[in-house]
């Protein structure tokens, strides 16, 4: 102990392999995050999709809308009942030929608590079908 605190060198990179260390994992959770993120926005829209998709065919389009997307949810994103809001609108009624819309909203688990945790949306329009 007494020849490494006389070598100044070996104390020095001790220092530099400590603290690229720490700028290595600090990269490796960040691409985490935006790997989480993307994985996320591409769950969201096709939720948003498949939502509106079986909404426009069905008799009661609200109640299908948000069942299909939080089955479509679950499967893929953790905490998806807790993270999530799902907004369905039909400005013009549920008659067929009017258009209505599915809007999720999620928030992604973050890593790093300095910053707010991220939210993705995705938003899907079909034209409400006729019924056979």
């Amino acid at each position: 102990m007494h020849e490494l605190s006389k070598d100044r060198r070996g104390v020095s990179e001790l220092m530099v392999t400590a603290f690229m260390l720490f700028i290595m994992f600090l990269v490796a959770g960040m691409m985490m995050q935006l790997i989480g993120v993307a994985t996320a926005q591409l769950a969201v829209n096709a939720a948003a999709f498949s939502a509106a998709r079986a909404a426009a065919k069905s008799e009661t389009p609200y109640d299908t809308a948000v069942a299909v997307a939080e089955e479509y949810g679950k499967r893929f994103l953790a905490g998806w009942e807790e993270r999530s809001e799902i907004i369905f609108s039909a400005p013009d009624g549920i008659s067929p030929g009017s258009k209505i819309t599915v809007e999720i909203t999620y928030t992604v688990p973050q890593f790093f608590t300095v910053f707010p945790p991220p939210q993705v949306r995705g938003v899907s329009s079909q034209v409400m079908e006729e019924l056979p």
